[in-house]
């Protein structure tokens, strides 16, 4: 019998196992070719049927929401509304990565949203201004000098919620402005470029642009609901600040990053997790349990 060979496939087969524990969710993160992103076909979903006028503008919004949308008929867009009061943790990443397998192994509550929470640098740390449960671990990136990368597509800006759980989004240099104190935010994570501000798109987004991408983002309405969203196709900053700025009547929004971007949402009823075309490595991540208000 070829001995080797069945004890190097089953290696193979054990590896993949533990990379990849729970299938049912994670989905075989690594089968690129299955997953087609191709936001000029025009795809129908079953739940498009949304009342967007209230899940925005409703003062009465007590829950937390996940939905799945069908935006302009090419876009699909994963997205949670998390009213005001809410608790937003990020998971810090310290010369080493998050990844959504550990992180889901150590949370015993039965509700609970995973989002990347920003760029980070290849051993990890953060790019730009990171604070975890009140603990400043990386400085704000205060740069005004043109370099490369999204991050540096100025105006870049800063999530933050202070440790009266009311949040911010603004400008770098709005936030600089402010002369804020670190000991001041429970929260906060800076990332580049802004996709609205003031409720205006970004001046230099172009509407026909071809630079497509996966990517995701936060972004803020008037009444301080949050909103997190994911494109699952592949769309130009254009329309992604579209959809918040028309869809989800924010007045303020930030891009948080491209390629690797996944979220992973559960509740007693429903699991959605993104499909994985990168290594499953992030830096920092955003954890929000639906149930735990401040």
């Amino acid at each position: 019998m070829n001995y080797p060979y069945i004890i190097i496939g089953l290696y193979i087969s054990l590896n993949s196992y533990f990379k990849d524990f729970d299938k049912n969710h994670f989905n075989n993160p690594f089968e690129i070719s299955k997953y087609s992103f191709k936001p000029a076909k025009k795809v129908v979903l079953e739940n498009t049927k949304i009342d967007s006028t209230f899940l925005f503008t409703s003062k009465e919004l007590k829950k937390i929401s996940f939905q799945e949308l069908d935006y302009n008929a090419k876009y699909k867009i994963k997205y949670l509304i998390v009213p005001k009061g809410y608790r937003i943790s990020i998971l810090p990443s310290i010369e080493k990565p998050n990844s959504f397998e550990s992180i889901v192994k150590t949370i015993t509550e039965e509700g609970y949203f995973l989002m990347n929470a920003g760029m980070f640098h290849p051993n990890y740390n953060s790019v730009g201004l990171s604070i975890s449960e009140g603990k400043l671990i990386q400085a704000i990136d205060s740069t005004k000098t043109p370099q490369n990368g999204n991050f540096y597509m100025y105006p870049n800006g800063v999530f933050a919620i202070k440790n009266d759980f009311s949040a911010v989004l603004t400008s770098t240099d709005d936030f600089l402005k402010s002369n804020p104190k670190y000991s001041e935010f429970n929260t906060a994570t800076q990332s580049g470029p802004m996709l609205l501000l003031n409720n205006k798109i970004h001046p230099v987004f172009s509407q026909d642009s071809k630079n497509l991408n996966i990517r995701n983002g936060v972004g803020i309405t008037k009444n301080e609901d949050l909103i997190f969203a994911i494109s699952e196709t592949e769309i130009n900053f254009y329309d992604f600040a579209s959809f918040f700025k028309d869809y989800a009547k924010c007045t303020s929004a930030l891009y948080l990053d491209g390629t690797i971007s996944e979220i992973y949402y559960r509740d007693k009823d429903k699991v959605s997790h993104t499909p994985r075309i990168s290594s499953g490595k992030f830096g920092p991540v955003f954890l929000i349990k639906l149930d735990q208000k401040k």
